[in-house]
């Protein structure tokens, strides 16, 4: 890590070293970076997955999982579960992985793309289940379904998810597509990225609130407002790394191409 602080602080001093402040104000970003990335890990994984899954298991009438649903509220407690690491945990480290890896050597955007992939599709998957949980778990006990805010919302971020899997899929897994259309696409795919955040934030804050009304203890009431007040805070650290240009992914200096045949292949793998 402190090794590629230099390297990339390097990069930055050699462009601007006519500046000393532009040196100073590199070093501070670089350092500033590592920092909140390292904040939001120590949120997703050591405060908000404990926080949910205690959240779940602390009702002893109502505590568990069980692996062959059957509809009871053992089988819905996958639901919030499921939401929270695939909304929050697996898509919020998709959306920083460009940022991240490029930082420490993963210089090559073929790796840092199919690792944003596998994280996304484990998002997707997890969502899917989610969904299915909550709707056979309704389904069994005869609810209606889609009645509240948090309904609508987190289906509506779930539907937006989706679409922006199959797009992000079919125009940058595959080097089939134009360039024009992939720099065409790019902003609005970033965009909706930020916008499913900021509606899978809105779902599981009105579904923990939802969720609090039918507790009858105070335990679970604190756990739960802990869990979204740390959900929050936790997308306003990510989001505020996302926003920063100077947070972008970091590019070393290329090599000169074999040939132009290479020259192409390098410009079709990096979009």
């Amino acid at each position: 890590m402190l090794r590629d602080i230099g390297q990339a602080s390097r990069v930055e001093m050699e462009r601007d070293d006519k500046d000393p402040d532009a040196r100073n104000n590199s070093l501070v970003l670089a350092i500033m970076f590592w920092v909140l990335l390292a904040l939001s890990q120590l949120l997703l994984w050591c405060i908000i997955l404990p926080l949910v899954l205690v959240w779940v298991t602390e009702d002893l009438s109502k505590s568990g999982l069980e692996g062959s649903w059957t509809g009871g509220h053992r089988t819905f407690n996958w639901h919030p579960i499921l939401m929270v690491i695939g909304f929050i945990l697996m898509a919020g480290e998709g959306t920083l992985v460009f940022r991240a890896l490029s930082r420490i050597g993963v210089s090559s955007k073929t790796a840092q793309k199919s690792v944003h992939g596998i994280l996304m599709s484990i998002s997707c998957l997890l969502i899917g289940v989610g969904l299915a949980a909550v709707f056979y778990h309704d389904q069994k006990h005869g609810y209606s379904n889609l009645q509240t805010l948090h309904s609508k919302l987190g289906l509506a971020a779930a539907i937006h998810f989706a679409v922006q899997f199959v797009l992000g899929l079919t125009f940058y897994a595959f080097p089939c597509m134009p360039k024009s259309a992939r720099r065409y696409l790019m902003p609005y795919h970033r965009f909706s990225g930020k916008s499913i955040i900021v509606l899978s934030v809105m779902a599981i804050v009105t579904g923990i609130q939802e969720k609090l009304g039918w507790e009858t203890t105070a335990l679970p009431q604190r756990t739960g407002q802990a869990l979204g007040m740390t959900v929050v805070y936790t997308v306003m650290v990510i989001m505020f790394i996302l926003g920063r240009d100077e947070y972008r992914r970091y590019q070393a200096p290329k090599r000169p191409a074999k040939s132009p045949k290479d020259a192409a292949q390098r410009s079709l793998l990096d979009e």
